[in-house]
């Protein structure tokens, strides 16, 4: 099953391997989707209210899996780098290293749209295994080379397979370049903790796993269990990394410097070993580097979905030695997903047994997968 919980659509397209004379397309949606109506077939455009950085990868990861399985080069829409401004769009190919892929993979902008035929069987998709839903596309849209189905996110995959493409995942060398200076500051290794405490965040699962629990008593357990986890897996020899939205806004997008101490009592939700918690700031330079390659016009709102594409390369960092992070989250999960193959300690907060009693030790679980 797939354990996030914020959906999101992806455009995508293959075409058909040697095999076949004709090319072949897929278009799959991954951060917005269309809403598919009888013959003649008709789009109408409707945004989603999530689509984060690992969402969108895990889509794209997700849509390789089927273009292998149609035997189909992948074609990809644009890259949403802020899930708060649906605007901010750029290629997929300047922020994934498309040759890193286990499977070809092009940009929509080479395609036409309007080419594509309209699948009806993207309502199934929803937790069904790939190998059955792709037998019923396969078998009742076969005859058309381009063919479009709607949010691959919701199958169910082989997490072997979508390990080892998770593994193979590399982005544009800009971000390894940006991240570098601070993941090297750092004479030892360190732990990592993505620290999830947004309210977005928290109003959401505390309908979804506690309705009589208000957020912010979500908020105070999921805290709890936070401190009572770090104090349990960090040590004074090694510094803690957070990656986290929660703390973001601290700094601008104008720092001058990527680390810094977060200050003590400036936010409902404190965190434990102040003095050796550290958070990658990008510059003032960093952010102008940034827009000029994503082609964007540089503005005072730091793009939330870039902030996440490092701070996922410095939590799988050769020096990160452990993780904690939250089950249900996607970040978190792929961490996960990451540590298990390179045999690397991780630690996960399960948000579905913090329970009103405000018993956290009962909430950390150490997965195996």
């Amino acid at each position: 099953m797939w354990y996030g919980r914020e959906f999101i659509h992806f455009f995508i397209s293959t075409r058909v391997v040697m095999t076949c004379s004709q090319q072949q397309f897929l278009l799959v949606h991954l951060s917005f989707h269309y809403y598919h109506l009888t013959p003649p077939y008709s789009r109408q455009l409707l945004p989603t209210h999530a689509n984060g950085f690992l969402n969108q990868i895990q889509s794209l990861l997700c849509a390789i899996q089927i273009a292998k399985h149609l035997g189909r080069i992948l074609v990809v829409d644009d890259f949403y780098v802020d899930i708060s401004d649906m605007t901010t769009r750029t290629p997929l190919s300047r922020i994934v290293d498309f040759s890193s892929l286990t499977w070809p993979c092009q940009d929509l902008s080479h395609h036409n749209l309007n080419d594509f035929h309209v699948s009806n069987y993207s309502h199934q998709m929803i937790r069904r295994p790939v190998h059955d839903w792709l037998s019923d596309v396969m078998t009742h849209e076969s005859k058309h080379t381009h063919l479009e189905v709607d949010c691959c996110f919701y199958l169910c995959l082989d997490r072997d397979v979508y390990r080892d493409d998770l593994i193979s995942l590399r982005f544009d060398p800009l971000f390894y370049t940006l991240t570098h200076p601070f993941i090297h500051s750092f004479e030892k290794s360190y732990h990592v903790v993505h620290y999830r405490l947004e309210d977005d965040f928290l109003n959401y699962f505390s309908t979804l796993y506690r309705p009589q629990i208000a957020p912010d008593r979500l908020g105070i357990a999921l805290h709890q269990s936070y401190m009572s986890s770090m104090n349990t897996i960090t040590t004074r020899k090694h510094p803690v990394v957070i990656v986290s939205g929660y703390f973001k806004h601290l700094e601008t997008a104008c720092a001058d410097t990527t680390t810094y101490t977060i200050p003590h009592g400036q936010y409902q939700y404190d965190i434990p070993c102040r003095d050796q918690c550290f958070q990658f700031v990008p510059s003032r330079q960093d952010y102008e580097k940034i827009f000029q390659h994503l082609s964007m016009v540089p503005n005072t709102t730091r793009f939330r979905e870039i902030d996440a594409l490092m701070d996922f390369i410095i939590a799988t960092s050769s020096s990160a030695s452990s993780f904690l992070g939250v089950l249900e989250s996607s970040f978190s999960m792929a961490i996960a997903d990451f540590n298990t193959k390179t045999s690397r300690s991780f630690h996960l907060i399960h948000l579905g047994l913090l329970d009103a009693s405000m018993f956290p030790s009962h909430a950390l679980l150490r997965l195996s997968f």
